[in-house]
């Protein structure tokens, strides 16, 4: 009797809870909402974001949500917009009612942020910036730029700029004139100011910064000449130039052409260039007539013809793509117009050749494959000399940043590769990974199942390569054997 009782006991609770559960109907997704546009305070204490129905058709409140981290103080900002971190503390930007308001989070102090210039934040400082036109002071344009630190209150400026770059080391380097003289400058803002060159303020076109950012290039105009021929190169740390090449010494031996003279992101050991070249030639009319008949080549595929067809022209062949040798003073041409779809070049001007794409063979079956394959060739930069090392692959080969190895996903073998110049072959470097390195569980089989390069390590020696839980460190000189960089904590996990 005790067993009867107790069963219609559990029978009924269990009916009183399945009454209590609220079904999920249109009602409830209607209140379903997500996080959108967050962010993310410099010093990592502060977090902003606002929330949207999943349901379009709702109407969303119109604010932002800023939250001090782990528990601490929450603001609910109405009616605003534009919203950034900016400082290294606890100040934000936004505008409200076209006004631009600065607001210290922590104190609540607000304050109107007057100018109608641009304004950007240099990231990691308390400094603002804007630029505003100077002036008017002869055939240059000038700008003057302006710094405003959020905690001191007060602001400092830099008169009579032609042009600037800010670094990631919170430094700007700038080019200023005075007068006649023009002076190229860096330094940190409001910190001591030091110059690299200073001439004649006619005499200098532009500079470009390298990617390590300790110096560049810029332009200047030599004796007797129209034009900004000369290439100098710079250095940041030493405060020292020095002349590189003269444009008007390379020799294209194409009357067709002739050279955009202009300044390259080049480090004092760059050897290689890839010259920026302009035809000479009235360019050539691709307007497609208008017309009932759809004509299309025989080796055209259907997508590029589609692709003509919505744009109304006709798909021109490639460029040419040449290089110049700094220490031998010469022009290779590593492609010619039409001859490859893409030239693959290291970051690094220092190179023993060069990859170049060819896809023409393919263009057609790409129609029903939907996969592009292509042609791989290597140039040498010396000689210009291209060489088949691969045919009918899918992907391209990835440069490491020195420019000395380059690595390549084998989708048939599954395996990855590093190009070896000396055989120019293609070898198996993932066979020292003992997992695979292939994802086989995609749906499409002929996508790439490669799952993933992470980057380089070891001044660009060391390639980093995903399987399917951790990473590995496989070193491209053959002086290491193989090592995972996360332990294998990937796996145990």
């Amino acid at each position: 009797m005790k067993k009867i009782v107790a069963l219609c006991t559990f029978a009924l609770s269990v009916h009183s809870l399945s009454a209590q559960k609220k079904t999920v109907d249109e009602s409830a997704y209607q209140s379903w909402q997500r996080i959108n546009s967050k962010a993310l305070s410099y010093n990592g204490k502060w977090i902003s974001y606002s929330t949207v129905f999943q349901d379009e058709e709702k109407e969303n409140k119109k604010q932002i949500i800023v939250q001090e981290a782990p528990k601490g103080k929450r603001l609910v900002l109405e009616n605003i917009n534009d919203l950034k971190f900016i400082g290294k503390k606890d100040w934000v930007q936004y505008t409200k009612n076209d006004s631009t308001l600065l607001q210290n989070l922590k104190t609540g102090v607000k304050k109107l942020w007057k100018t109608k210039h641009y304004t950007n934040a240099i990231e990691g400082t308390d400094f603002l910036y804007y630029t505003r036109p100077e002036a008017e002071k002869g055939p240059f344009f000038l700008q003057r730029l302006v710094f405003y630190n959020l905690e001191s209150n007060d602001s400092i400026s830099v008169n009579n700029i032609k042009s600037s770059r800010f670094l990631k080391n919170k430094s700007i380097v700038y080019v200023q004139i005075e007068k006649d003289q023009v002076f190229l400058k860096h330094g940190i803002p409001g910190g001591k100011q030091e110059t690299v060159y200073n001439g004649k303020a006619s005499d200098f076109g532009d500079f470009q910064l390298n990617d390590k950012e300790n110096g560049g290039s810029f332009t200047l105009k030599g004796n007797n000449s129209s034009d900004f021929n000369l290439v100098y190169y710079f250095n940041l740390n030493t405060n020292s130039t020095k002349v590189l090449f003269n444009y008007d010494e390379i020799a294209l031996n194409d009357s067709g052409f002739s050279i955009s003279k202009t300044a390259y992101s080049l480090n004092e050991n760059t050897r290689f260039i890839s010259l920026l070249v302009n035809s000479n030639k009235r360019p050539e009319n691709t307007q497609i007539a208008k017309s009932n008949v759809e004509i299309w080549r025989s080796n055209q595929g259907t997508m590029e013809r589609r692709q003509e067809l919505l744009r109304n022209s006709k798909t021109l062949p490639s460029e040419q793509k040449l290089l110049y040798d700094i220490q031998n003073k010469k022009v290779v041409k590593v492609a010619a117009t039409g001859e490859f779809d893409q030239v693959l070049m290291p970051e690094s001007g220092n190179f023993k050749g060069v990859f170049a794409i060819d896809k023409k063979p393919y263009t057609v079956e790409v129609d029903w494959t939907f996969n592009e394959r292509n042609d791989i060739y290597w140039v040498d930069a010396e000689t210009g000399k291209s060489t088949k090392v691969l045919t009918g692959v899918f992907g391209t080969p990835i440069w490491n940043p020195q420019g000395n190895f380059a690595v390549l996903y084998d989708e048939k073998e599954k395996i990855w590769t590093v190009f070896d110049t000396a055989s120019l072959q293609f070898k198996n470097i993932s066979s020292q990974i003992p997992f695979p390195v292939s994802n086989d569980k995609v749906d499409m089989k002929s996508a790439n199942t490669a799952y993933g390069i992470a980057g380089w390590l070891n001044n660009g020696n060391t390639v980093v390569l995903y399987d399917q839980f951790d990473l590995w460190a496989i070193d491209l000189t053959n002086q290491k054997v193989a090592y995972s960089i996360t332990n294998g904590f990937g796996r145990k996990k």
